[in-house]
Order: structure tokens, then sequence, then C-alpha cells
């Protein structure tokens, strides 16, 4: 047991990584993939000389590429670390380490890279890439890049978010080092939609600079390209019942997607459903502040003043004033912007169930969700009557907005639905304790979602099925999602090795873009 006057020791692992992401030269206590052993000689004489547990760990600050040089891990991250493990060979091509997890007996990558990546796809001779070079740039965020040509597709590891210099200096030499190593020269792009993204604008510039047509330019919408992504690890162009959950993404209309429910193929998508727009307050303020999210939807249904009266700590810590001037910036519509994310859903649930105030880091507010709806589970599977008490019926409601060039599209109210989440624990009659009540809400947030889901499936059992973003990491959505399928016998593409996040968008787009041409050609 650790002693509370002991101090575990933080250690930086600088291990020479070729541009494919294996040792070039191994060392003791070092495997082929370059990373410590479960235990091992050097683990041993380690615990020996420092006497403390060890917590080992890549070189990176958050948000950014590891750093493969040594002067600059002490420059930037010496304050934090009692010692790095160096070694005297440079470092080519940094990787990260992969991250997956199984559900339902399925392996779902999140971060490809050390091990599996770079992800080599061969495909049919009917899509005929010819001579042509496709490069697809990717997503702003978890950003990887896909090269096309010959009969290959290949996926790179994982890049990071392309927020600050440092990472799109890394999307940079990324770039360079691939298209070394595969003699590759882009001929045609494919990108996100979004043009502020830097992969689009790198596109954009690269275009420009090498003269390309703009027919050998395109874009694809991001939630689409998600859906593409898993018809590319099955080669599949015909048609798949596509949900594609995010926490955010532009759509074709300007406002920010990611409830999308879609019919698509290889030549493009038809909306089928999505939840209701609901307003972000502030603009991107409102993904780091979720309290703003939660206060818009409840503002579309409930006063000010009753607003005010809810006991949610994060509205409680806002104070009035601070409030009132959210409602007025609300009113006007100053400075928001119109959204549709289910990720954002479960932030403003999250916050409105008192599990957290802010976002700490990414995916915080799916994940205590998850927690307290398997909690409420188990507690059902262990039969313990004591929390079955009924609650009023939680309804995801729905109606039908006409849309001119297809058959009506049915929106799920997004305002309504939280609210009632919300004043079931905060207005209760039952004798349910609050916290056995939060735990069962959650569970019927997710269950909710999955039967609306399933409901409009059912016109569509010819299709396969696709599950796809970020919101679909969350295993207990997935799983209860899979099952509804499994029961109406409804085949389901997995995403297998290809990231479910936006780390897969880049060869979503690739997918469409070999296939575009292939076409054009013809």
């Amino acid at each position: 047991m650790l002693n509370s006057a002991e101090k575990p020791i933080t250690l930086l692992t600088k291990l020479p990584i070729n541009p494919l992401g294996l040792s070039r030269q191994l060392a003791p206590g070092i495997d082929k993939l370059g990373v410590f052993l479960p235990y091992t000689p050097l683990h041993h004489l380690l615990m020996q000389l420092v006497g403390n547990p060890i917590v080992a760990t890549s070189a990176n600050r958050s948000g950014e590429p590891i750093i493969g040089d040594s002067a600059e891990i002490k420059c930037h991250l010496g304050h934090v670390v009692d010692a790095i493990l160096n070694y005297n060979r440079a470092i080519i091509n940094a990787c990260d380490d992969s991250v997956v997890q199984v559900i339902d007996n399925q392996i779902q990558v999140i971060r490809l890279a050390r091990g599996y990546a770079p992800l080599t796809i061969n495909i049919d001779d009917k899509q005929n890439i010819g001579s042509r070079h496709v490069l697809a740039v990717g997503a702003q965020q978890k950003n990887t890049v896909a090269f096309g040509f010959d009969h290959n597709m290949i996926l790179s590891p994982h890049i990071g978010d392309l927020f600050s210099l440092e990472a799109q200096q890394y999307f940079h030499q990324s770039l360079a080092t691939f298209t070394r190593l595969y003699d590759f020269n882009p001929s045609h792009l494919v990108h996100d939609n979004h043009p502020q993204y830097a992969p689009t604008q790198w596109a954009m510039a690269y275009q420009e600079q090498h003269e390309l047509p703009s027919a050998q330019c395109v874009g694809v919408q991001h939630h689409y390209a998600h859906v593409l992504s898993v018809m590319a690890a099955h080669q599949h162009t015909d048609t798949v019942f596509g949900v594609s959950f995010d926490g955010t993404g532009l759509g074709d209309d300007g406002t920010l997607w990611g409830s999308e429910v879609m019919l698509a193929d290889i030549n493009g998508f038809t909306t089928l459903a999505h939840f209701s727009e609901f307003t972000l307050i502030g603009g991107e303020q409102a993904i780091k502040q979720p309290v703003r999210i939660l206060l818009a939807l409840l503002f579309e249904h409930l006063p000010l003043e009753q607003v005010l009266r809810l006991p949610i700590n994060a509205i409680k810590q806002l104070g009035t004033q601070t409030v009132t001037n959210l409602h007025r910036l609300w009113i006007n519509n100053s400075h928001c912007i119109k959204c549709r994310s289910v990720g954002r859903l479960f932030d403003a649930l999250a916050v409105g169930l008192n599990l957290l105030e802010q976002n700490d880091y990414e995916g915080q507010a799916g994940m205590m969700i998850e927690t307290a709806a398997n909690q409420y589970l188990q507690q059902v599977a262990d039969q313990n009557s004591q929390y079955k008490t009924a609650i009023n019926e939680i309804n995801l409601s729905q109606y039908r907005a006409p849309k001119a060039d297809i058959s009506d599209v049915i929106q799920w109210h997004s305002s309504q639905f939280i609210t009632q989440l919300v004043l079931a624990v905060h207005e209760q009659d039952s004798p349910i304790t609050t916290a056995h009540l939060t735990q069962q809400l959650c569970w019927q947030f997710m269950a909710e979602i999955a039967d609306k889901i399933d409901r409009v499936a059912k016109d569509y059992r010819d299709y396969p099925q696709v599950f796809c973003g970020g919101v679909f990491q969350n295993k207990t959505l997935l799983s209860q999602c899979l099952t509804l399928s499994k029961r109406a016998n409804h085949q389901v593409f997995t995403s297998q090795h290809v990231p479910i996040n936006d780390g897969g968008i880049a060869l979503g787009q690739l997918w469409y873009g070999v296939n575009w041409w292939a076409q054009k050609k013809h």
C-alpha cells in the first residue's frame, strides 16, 4: 500500500520510433512497439532505485503532439516531471499510443496509432484509382490523413487536434513524411466542408499553389464522412442506414449538426431524422461552459424565475445577474449559434443532473452519464426492488418538418426532452433518493434515444446499419442500439479498426473521392 508520505515519480519516456510507428532498435525492457513490457528487469531496477511508485508516460502537453526532442521536453515539461528516460538515437516520427475498447465482443478503435497504423485497405479494381494520387486531409479534431493510390487506401496514425501552432506543424510534418515514404504526389484532394478547419485551408492553399483544377478538389459533409468511413472499412458503395452522432460539425445549412440519421451511399445522403435545433449562447464558449447549453434548452419551456429557482449547482454558481444576461442574449439571439448535436445534449444533461459543472476534459459528460446509467442497470440486475420506484414516463417526442427536396424529416424535441429529465429529478414527488433517480434518468436518456433510432430504422430493414461519430464511444448507448438492431434482425456494419470518432473522417473522405473520380472517368 502506498504510504501517504510517498510521492509517485513521473517518468517521461523518449524512445526511437520510425515513421511506421515501430522501434528501429530494441533496448533492454522495451518491446517491439517501443513501450514498456508489463514487467522487465528495467522495471525492477527502477523500482529498487526509486523506492516509490512510477508513472511512466509519453512526453506531450494536453492537446499537442508528442515531443521527440530532449531539449524541448526539458523546456516545456521539465517543471512537472522528475526524470526523463532518454535514448541516444533520434526519433524520426513520433507515434502516439493506440486506444481501443471492446463493446459487445467487438473492438472499437478510439485512437489509431502504435501497433495499428498506418492502416492499409486494399481495394478492388472497380474503384479504379489509376494514376491518381488522392489525398484526404481529415477533420480539425483527432486529425488523421488518408492516401489513395494504386489499389491502396492508407489511413495515417493519429495526428491530433489542430488548434495550436505546434499541432499544425506536426500535421505538415506528417504529410511530408508519408508523401516521401510512399512517393506520393497529391493530384486530387478531399477535405471537410468547414472553411475554417486547418486541413481545409491547407487543401485550398495546396490547390492554388499547384494550380489544380477545381474539379480535382472536393469537400465532403462531416457527418456523411463519418458514415463513409465505416462503408470504406467494408468496401461498401450501396445504400446504408447511417446514424452519425457527435459533438459538432458544419451542416449543409450553415448550422452545427451532430444528430444525423440518414440514408447514404457513395454518391450522397438523404436526411431521415435529427434532433431539433437549440442555441449555444456565446457560441463556442458554451462548449467550454455547458451550463449555457442547459440554460438555452430550459429557457424554451420555463420562465427565467423558475430556472433560477432550480437547485442546479452550475446555475447557482453563475448567479442571478449572469443568468439574466445570458437569458437576454438568448432572447435576442445575440452571439449565439444554432446547433443540433447529441454530444452537446449529453453536456447539458450532465450539468442539469448536477453530475458536473464544467467540462474538464473531452467526453466527461458522456462518461459520467454512462457510469450513472450502468449503476442503475446493476441495481436492476441485482433485483434491488427498493430502487424500482416508478417515475413519470420520459418521452422523446417528435414531429415531422417538411422539406422541399425530400419527404418529411423527423425531428426530436431537444429542449422538451432535456427539460423533462431535469424537472424529473429536481421536482420529484417520489420517495426514491435523488442519487438513484439520477442514475435511472441517465439510463432512460440513452434508452429513449436508442428506441427512437430503432423506430426510424424499422422502415429501412433492407439496408445495413452504421453507428458512427464520437458519441458512439459511449458503450452503454451503442450496446443498447446494437441490442435493438439484433432483435430486429438488422445487419450492422461495425467500424472495425477505423476510429469511430473524427479520426476516421479522412478515410471516409478518401472513400468518397476514390469513387467520385472513378465514376467521373467513366
